[in-house]
């Protein structure tokens, strides 16, 4: 069964998802949801053209950071 869930209703539910694991950490998708929101910004009919060091500097993070989210 799926759900017809809108593009804004998934970006939504990332922002708000936590999850806790064994150790009792709580880990989120904040970064995840910055760098796809960074990606939709500068995305154009000609594709997507950042490079890693911009999306750091707009997301306000290391450039491991940005890879991290990226895996």
């Amino acid at each position: 069964m799926t759900l017809p869930v809108t593009r804004q209703q998934k970006f939504a539910l990332l922002r708000n998802a936590k999850f806790r694991l064994p150790d009792s950490k709580v880990r989120n998708f904040n970064r995840v949801f910055d760098l796809l929101e960074q990606i939709e910004v500068h995305t154009s009919p000609k594709g997507c053209r950042i490079r890693i060091a911009q999306l750091a500097e707009k997301m306000h993070c290391s450039r491991a950071t940005v890879m991290r989210a990226t895996k």
